[in-house]
């Protein structure tokens, strides 16, 4: 019975890691997105542009890699320690704030363009909101609990 436990901890740990690493694409792709708004507003010659444009976009996906890797292993100690979804929701509220700041480098630019901002202020807001709430579960969880794997 162990051995199926066990199984499903691990399973879950990965499905968990699916949706981190989705989540990290997602705020890639916003960062981004958010990068060349920011780059649209500068006066710099088109192949400056584009060089900083390719070489922000290998670090993201270095970036993502490293994510790939590290999350992988923070989840499996997770898993040994018996405190997953407290680490799940950690990491959940990181990358919730993240979105809410690349969203807030958003809003300023296209408020300043003249551009309307209902939208992302309030995809902003529920950002906030979900990390807010997202942090306080990982500190509520952040307990191990006794039925924790251990090798």
């Amino acid at each position: 019975m162990d051995s199926v436990r066990r199984i499903l901890a691990y399973g879950t740990a990965y499905l968990l890691w699916v949706v981190t690493i989705a989540l990290s694409v997602l705020g890639a792709i916003v960062a981004r997105s958010t990068y060349q708004l920011l780059l649209t507003t500068t006066a710099w010659h088109r192949y400056t542009l584009h060089a900083l444009n390719q070489f922000l976009t290998f670090f993201l996906a270095f970036l993502l890699l490293c994510l790939i890797v590290f999350v992988e292993s923070f989840y499996r100690t997770g898993v040994r320690r018996g405190d997953l979804l407290a680490r799940f929701c950690l990491l959940t509220a990181i990358e919730l704030a993240f979105f809410a700041v690349l969203h807030v480098i958003r809003v300023i630019l296209l408020w300043v363009s003249g551009a309307s901002v209902a939208l992302g202020f309030a995809i902003m807001v529920g950002e906030l909101a979900g990390a807010a709430v997202s942090s306080l579960l990982a500190r509520r969880l952040r307990r191990p609990t006794s039925t924790a794997l251990r090798r």
